[in-house]
């Protein structure tokens, strides 16, 4: 399978610079790389800075016409334009529609979208405290574990629905709220995620995979009991399975 990651992260803005942006970006990639989050390699997983508006697409064109499956993961600012829909802001001059994340490519028709923004300009308050990462973040260093945690992730991919899963911080209107050491709702999905991998893993076989819809559904439990913000998610009518989060 050809899979490939997108982690964006814009915490530069003039007027609100944001501090948890690197935390999830750094975050996301860790548990990618490890044998829970899928084992990606490290080639599979860029990570982008502030790209113009014209670079992501281009970007995603290609991706999306020569990958199987695409996972794009963006922390920062954002908004919501009655008009176009949510937006990501790539820099103080830019800002890129999340339906345009979320679109399907000619061959990468499998799809997983987690934003993590803002979609409103209201400010708001900071909460949560810091993930506490019990497993190593390279995973098991054990490379037949690896290699089956790596083939079951993809044959989870397979299984499920053709289409486009997008997780959403906040509903439009709302404030998503950022912290020191990272954005609350991607937080709470690491969180659950490190702390099923490692309730389930025995470390010499893989048990099961874990779906985005359950790990979703946790982190969206624990945002709301702790902020104001409400988590969206949003698939096509009909899905039946889901892309695989976590395996273990």
């Amino acid at each position: 399978m050809q899979r490939k990651a997108l982690l964006i992260g814009h915490n530069d803005a003039a007027h609100n610079p944001l501090t948890g942006v690197n935390s999830d970006v750094d975050g996301i990639e860790n548990f990618l790389l490890s044998d829970y989050g899928g084992a990606w390699h490290r080639q599979e997983i860029l990570r982008l800075a502030r790209p113009s508006s014209n670079d992501l697409r281009w970007f995603l064109d290609n991706e999306k016409s020569t990958r199987d499956y695409i996972l794009i993961a963006f922390s920062g600012h954002g908004g919501h334009d009655p008009r176009y829909g949510s937006y990501v802001c790539l820099s103080d001059t830019e800002n890129f529609l999340v339906e345009e994340l979320t679109a399907l490519g000619p061959q990468a028709r499998r799809q997983t979208v987690i934003v993590d923004a803002c979609r409103t300009v209201v400010p708001g308050v900071v909460i949560e405290g810091p993930i506490e990462r019990i497993a190593d973040v390279g995973g098991v260093p054990d490379m037949r574990y690896r290699q089956m945690c790596r083939v079951a992730y993809e044959r989870a991919i397979l299984r499920a629905n053709e289409g486009t899963i997008t997780l959403q911080a906040c509903l439009p209107h709302e404030l998503a709220m950022d912290t020191p050491w990272g954005g609350v709702f991607t937080q709470a999905l690491l969180r659950y995620a490190w702390n099923w991998a490692n309730a389930i893993s025995n470390n010499f076989a893989v048990q099961q995979t874990y779906n985005v819809l359950g790990v979703f559904r946790y982190a969206c439990d624990t945002v709301k009991r702790a902020s104001r913000q409400k988590p969206s998610i949003r698939f096509q009518p009909g899905r039946e399975t889901f892309f695989p989060f976590i395996v273990a």
